[in-house]
């Protein structure tokens, strides 16, 4: 029986801010469309799918991995531009900082609160810098969490197991009881398996959409799902 929900915050709960995260690129006469930032997104994630699964181990915590995904993403982002490739340091800078995490998409709030309704925890598991929660909070999303499970806090990055145990306890939730959501198959579904739990994938971009992974394009199918 499912009891506990939990969910990544980037991407899935909350989106960047465009208009900080490109600023390096606006400002240099870049202007990116959706669909550049989605294939930008798509080949990156992919990318990363494969390093992790080349890994001797799946359980490493490797603390560069949020990182590196901003390196390659805006590395392809600045080729499908023209624009130089000085401009990644600064953009990927940008994304990093949690406060540039602020756009929420049209009904999410009603989702979670829909969740809640139904009797269900809901907590949150991010790759952030400790201040995934104040951000949460600020965009009207943080009181419709149990608890706030930031890598930036606890020193464990996902797909790391320790992170989602971290979660499972400060629930006192059951791995077989819960599910997780998130958008990338290696950091989040391959790494909420691992910890016994389900998962399933945010795929906005449609990343996955050839791929067998139980997967959502929006909140909204969630509330059909569970």
């Amino acid at each position: 029986m499912l009891t506990t929900v939990f969910f990544d915050a980037g991407n899935t709960l909350v989106f960047a801010d465009h208009s900080r995260t490109l600023a390096p690129l606006e400002a240099a006469g870049f202007h990116a469309t959706e669909e550049q930032l989605y294939a930008a997104e798509r080949f990156t994630k992919k990318r990363l799918d494969a390093a992790i699964a080349s890994r001797v181990s799946d359980h490493s915590n490797d603390p560069s991995v949020d990182h590196d995904f901003w390196r390659v993403y805006y590395t392809h982002l600045t080729k499908a531009l023209g624009a130089p490739a000085t401009l990644v340091a600064g953009c990927v800078a940008a994304t990093r900082r949690s406060a540039n995490w602020s756009r929420v998409l049209p009904g999410t709030r009603e989702v979670l609160r829909e969740l809640r309704a139904r009797g269900l925890r809901l907590g949150v598991i991010s790759n952030s810098d400790g201040g995934i929660e104040s951000i949460l909070r600020a965009v009207g999303l943080g009181d419709c969490f149990d608890t706030f499970t930031d890598s930036g806090k606890i020193g464990v990055e996902k797909p790391h197991p320790g992170i989602f145990q971290h979660a499972l306890a400060s629930l006192n939730a059951r791995a077989e009881a819960s599910v997780y959501v998130g958008d990338s198959y290696s950091l989040d579904y391959q790494g909420a398996e691992a910890a016994s739990m389900r998962a399933i994938l945010m795929d906005a971009a449609g990343t996955y959409r050839d791929d067998p992974y139980l997967r959502i394009t929006s909140l909204s199918e969630l509330l059909g799902m569970l």
